[in-house]
């Protein structure tokens, strides 16, 4: 069974993803969609980090778990936050 991410959960993760732009590459997100977050929500960190969540959701749909999330965190070399979510994989709700 795979735990898709919920959107309250993207954004509590939004506040804790500083380098967004590396997650999106391991994640597969296109150079120029990153970009186009960029510069759309241009200083607001958070808020382009919430942004390629969703668009990471919209392309996987049912993909876009916390196991892949977790795997883009660790190539990404952020293990502190991988290890917080990996526990929580098997409880989250599966969004259809």
């Amino acid at each position: 069974m795979r735990y898709a991410t919920s959107r309250n959960r993207q954004q509590e993760l939004s506040h804790k993803i500083a380098e967004w732009k590396k997650i999106a590459r391991y994640l597969t997100i296109k150079e120029a969609q990153i970009n186009s977050i960029q510069r759309d929500y241009d200083g607001h960190t958070q808020e382009q980090t919430y942004q390629m969540l969703l668009l990471w959701k919209r392309k996987k749909g049912d993909d876009a778990t916390y196991r892949a999330l977790v795997q883009a965190l660790r190539q990404a070399q952020l293990n502190d936050l991988a290890d917080e979510l990996s526990p929580k994989q098997g409880k989250m709700d599966i969004i259809s």
